[in-house]
C-alpha cells in the first residue's frame, strides 16, 4: 500500500471510485468531503492535510488518466491549543473494504512530528457507508464545538504521562504488557517493535538515555509507539490504534 500527500483539490478533482464486481455506487470524493470543510469558520479556516491511498488510475483512448482514491483522509488542523501539540479533527474513509466505512475523530498532533494523540474513545466513530454516514458530520460538529472541554481533559492526561517515569525493569514490563494485549487488538505488535527500536537508538528522540542515564516517561513510550503508527501507511486504523495504545499504557 502507498500512502501520498494531496491538496483538497487534487482529491475533490479526483474521479468516483468504483469497486470490482461490486453493485455498490460509491458518491464523489466532493460529496464525502465538502460536508466536513462546510463545518469550519471560513474566517479562522483550518488547513486541511490531505493523505490518499492506492489510487486506481484507467487511462482514456485520448490518453488522459481518470485517477479515483479508495482510501482518503482528512485532517483540520485547528492551531496549537496546548503548547506543542495542535488541536485537529479528521475524517477517513475506505471505500475497498468489504464493508465500506467513513470515520471521525478528535484529537492533537505532536507539533514537532504530526503524531497524533488521542486519549478518549468517545473522540472516534465510525459508521458504514451503507448506512446512515452523513450523521458522522453532527459529530464532528459537537468535536469542534467541544475543544475546549476536551482540551482540559486532554491536558490532564497528558501530565499524568509525562510527569510518570518508570525504572528500566518498570518499562520493561510495560513493553511486555503491550506486547501480549496488542496481538490482541487492532494495534498490533508491529509499532511496539518499533518502538522499542527507537527506544533504544541513540540517534532517535525516544532514546532512553540522553545523557548517559536512564530516563524515560510514559509519554516517551506513548509518542514512540504513536511515531510508528502515523508514519505506517495505514490512515484508516490510525485513530483506533492510538485509542488502544492509550488504554494499554494508561490502565
Amino acid at each position: 500500500m502507498s500512502i501520498k500527500d494531496l491538496t483538497l483539490d487534487n482529491v475533490l478533482q479526483s474521479k468516483v471510485y468504483v469497486k470490482p464486481n461490486s453493485s455498490i455506487s460509491f458518491g464523489t470524493p466532493k460529496e464525502y468531503l465538502e460536508p466536513f470543510v462546510e463545518l469550519f469558520d471560513k474566517e479562522t479556516a483550518p488547513i486541511f492535510r490531505l493523505k490518499v491511498a492506492d489510487p486506481v488510475i484507467n487511462a482514456e483512448d485520448s490518453g488522459l488518466r481518470n485517477i479515483a482514491y479508495p482510501r482518503v483522509m482528512i485532517e483540520a488542523d485547528l492551531g496549537e491549543s496546548i503548547e506543542g501539540f495542535k488541536s485537529v479533527v479528521g475524517l477517513v474513509y475506505a471505500l475497498d473494504l468489504q464493508k465500506p466505512v467513513v470515520k471521525i475523530y478528535s484529537g492533537y498532533n505532536v507539533q514537532s512530528c504530526i503524531n497524533l494523540t488521542i486519549f478518549n474513545t468517545d473522540n472516534l466513530a465510525q459508521q458504514e457507508i451503507l448506512g446512515d454516514y452523513k450523521k458522522l458530520y453532527e459529530k464532528a460538529s459537537g468535536f469542534i464545538q467541544n475543544k475546549t472541554a476536551e482540551a482540559i481533559e486532554f491536558k490532564e492526561t497528558l501530565t499524568k504521562l509525562q510527569t510518570t517515569f518508570l525504572s528500566e525493569s518498570q518499562l520493561n514490563q510495560l513493553i511486555g504488557k503491550m506486547i501480549r494485549e496488542a496481538s490482541k487488538l487492532r494495534l498490533g505488535t508491529t509499532p511496539i517493535m518499533q518502538a522499542t527500536k527507537m527506544l533504544d537508538d541513540n540517534s532517535s528522540q525516544y532514546y532512553v538515555r540522553p545523557d548517559g542515564q536512564f530516563s524515560c516517561s510514559k509519554f516517551n513510550v506513548y509518542n514512540a509507539v504513536t511515531h510508528s503508527i502515523t508514519n505506517s501507511n495505514d490512515i484508516v486504523d490510525r485513530a483506533i490504534k492510538t485509542i488502544q495504545l492509550s488504554q494499554l499504557i494508561l490502565n
